[in-house]
Order: structure tokens, then C-alpha cells, then sequence
């Protein structure tokens, strides 16, 4: 037969492993969060944007992106085309 005290107890220390439980699966998650953001980091400062070029492509993809016209995109696409074959005329 279990007493009451034991019957307290046990609550206790039950309750005291759900906490645990808890704050160690919180901590996991804010470990995994953080080392995604220095592998991201990591590997931008590796494979980032190194031409003028590609920024402008990059930009050019983000103006674009959803429902656009033809004709607006046309205009996009010449504008980009031009900038890109001026920095690389500037830069010879």
C-alpha cells in the first residue's frame, strides 16, 4: 500500500521530469535553430553573390516574381540586360 507522502512525492518528481523534458526539448530547438543559422552563414560567405552580374540577376528574379505583364517584364529583362553589359564594359 502506497502512502500519501509517497503518493506527493512521486507527483513531485514526476512533474519535476516533465520540466526537464521540456526545457531540454527547448533547448534542442534552440540548438538546431542556431547551427542552421551559422551553416547558412557559412555558406553564403563561402558561395555569395560574387559579380555585380549576379546581383542584378538576383534582384531581376525577386521584381518578377508573381503575376506580371509580358511587356513589364520585357522592360525588367532590357534594363538588367543593359546594366550588366555596362558593369562589364566598366570593368574591362
Amino acid at each position: 500500500m502506497v502512502s500519501c507522502s509517497e503518493g506527493g512525492r512521486a507527483y513531485k518528481l514526476l512533474k519535476k521530469r516533465e520540466d526537464s523534458a521540456m526545457a531540454a526539448e527547448a533547448e534542442k530547438v534552440n540548438i538546431e535553430n542556431e547551427t542552421k543559422k551559422r551553416r547558412f552563414n557559412s555558406i553564403d560567405g563561402r558561395f555569395g553573390l560574387a559579380s555585380t552580374a549576379e546581383q542584378l540577376e538576383e534582384e531581376f528574379k525577386k521584381q518578377t516574381v508573381g503575376l506580371v505583364s509580358a511587356e513589364e517584364f520585357r522592360a525588367k529583362r532590357l534594363a538588367i540586360d543593359e546594366m550588366i553589359q555596362a558593369q562589364q564594359q566598366a570593368g574591362k
